[in-house]
């Protein structure tokens, strides 16, 4: 039986792989569009950073390139994790 806290532990971490797959390619491959872009997660997430995360939205060439890394990394190790005997 799955606890409360196992619970929330999954869920946080399946919001975090969405965001992956989602938010943080957008902005591996493009810029974010502000908050008209319409893309999945996209609209949220420049509010959220505009008021907490500024240097996110400023796309700081050392961050971006790290952030980016920090994604590719995430998904290769899902997946990896899958094949594992």
């Amino acid at each position: 039986m799955v606890s409360v806290s196992n619970f929330i532990l999954i869920a946080l971490q399946a919001y975090f792989l969405l965001m992956n797959f989602t938010v943080e390619r957008f902005y591996c491959l493009s810029d974010l569009g502000g908050a008209d872009d319409k893309r999945f997660l996209v609209p949220e997430t420049v509010a959220f950073c505009k008021q907490n995360n500024p240097l996110f939205i400023a796309k700081v060439r050392s961050r971006a390139r790290s952030q980016c890394l920090i994604s590719l990394a995430t998904r290769f190790r899902g997946v990896l994790r899958r094949f594992q005997p």
